[in-house]
């Protein structure tokens, strides 16, 4: 795949993110990372231009029905904002087709106004976190909320249905698989609601014994029904990681842009919630921060910035960045931070 839609895959397009979004095919993109204006926060003149915050957090809204849109069911975004204008997106954002994962806290390790004398902060606490809204796309049951008594999964729905098809029990399946002290566990209802994914050898248990000796049931193999399943879940390696991610914010003589990010935090996104070959949507590029990561952890990428000037900025950037890393393994993601 070398476009998506009208768009060259790994190109920084100038213009309005929400107009350009558009062109973007309905559920075709794995991550979405959005670093938008966090309204009167910045002292430039593009994060003044709405009258009030419920006028920015519409404006964040349109943007937003268009993310959740091209958003693959198993798509992950991640939106940073200001702490307190945060909370008027985050009302507006519940109401689309996502989960809240997490609410995660940036913890500033080395803000300055931690050195701020006591005298000078006695009228509020200092504020030395960001907050990022972590959604997962709620399009698929069983991988955000459960339906009501519908199989969330390809192998769920198939246990389910093959299981009621040779008129064998829950319970007896159950029966198959007791507690340490023998009683009946919930793993059964769990594979079938979707929540849990069993063993080959769980599998081939139950294969076994509704069949009793024939070959009617059950017939799909495990590892075909593995993928699938694996093709539909929303990717997260996020390991040992906590909603709290404590690093340093970028000083002012490292920064190409006013409101760019340190890559240690892209890097825990982009590793995180997408593998290799995903294609990940920077929805207000900037200078190129997270495009320039994405690209050189072998992620196709497509971004977007309204300002010709900085759009120049960051495909500069991009074309600047070394060739991409070696394949990054879970273990390696704490020796990027």
């Amino acid at each position: 795949m070398t476009t998506l839609g009208p768009y060259d895959l790994n190109t920084i397009i100038t213009g309005d993110a929400r107009e350009l979004a558009k062109a973007i095919p309905d559920e075709s993109v794995d991550l979405i990372i959005a670093d938008p204006p966090y309204y009167r926060v910045a002292d430039v003149d593009w994060d003044k231009q709405w009258k009030t915050i419920d006028e920015w957090a519409d404006w964040c809204l349109d943007w937003g029905r268009e993310a959740c849109r091209i958003l693959k069911p198993n798509g992950s975004i991640y939106i940073y904002g200001n702490n307190k204008n945060l909370a008027y997106l985050q009302v507006r954002f519940d109401k689309l087709e996502w989960m809240l994962i997490n609410l995660i806290i940036w913890s500033k390790t080395n803000y300055t106004m931690l050195k701020a004398s006591p005298d000078a902060l006695r009228s509020y606490q200092v504020q030395a976190e960001e907050h990022i809204l972590f959604y997962g796309n709620d399009k698929l049951p069983g991988f955000g909320t459960v339906a009501s008594q519908q199989a969330g999964t390809p192998m769920g729905e198939y246990l389910r249905k093959e299981r009621i098809r040779s008129g064998v029990s829950m319970r007896a399946i159950q029966e198959l698989f007791p507690s340490q002290t023998g009683g009946l566990t919930g793993c059964v209802s769990n594979w079938e609601l979707g929540l849990n994914f069993p063993l080959k050898e769980q599998y081939e248990k139950i294969r076994s014994y509704i069949n009793n000796g024939t070959v009617e049931y059950l017939r799909q193999e495990y590892e075909d029904l593995r993928q699938e399943y694996e093709d539909l879940r929303r990717p997260f390696n996020g390991g040992k990681f906590t909603d709290i991610w404590s690093g340093p914010l970028m000083n002012g003589a490292n920064k190409k842009h006013i409101s760019e990010k340190p890559k240690w935090i892209s890097d825990r996104m982009i590793l995180a919630s997408s593998k290799r070959g995903s294609i990940v949507v920077d929805m207000f590029t900037g200078s190129g921060a997270i495009s320039a990561r994405a690209y050189q952890l072998q992620r196709y990428f497509i971004a977007f910035e309204i300002d010709p000037a900085t759009a120049n900025m960051a495909r500069k950037r991009v074309a600047e960045t070394q060739p991409p890393l070696p394949i990054v393994y879970h273990e390696q993601m704490e020796l990027l931070t």
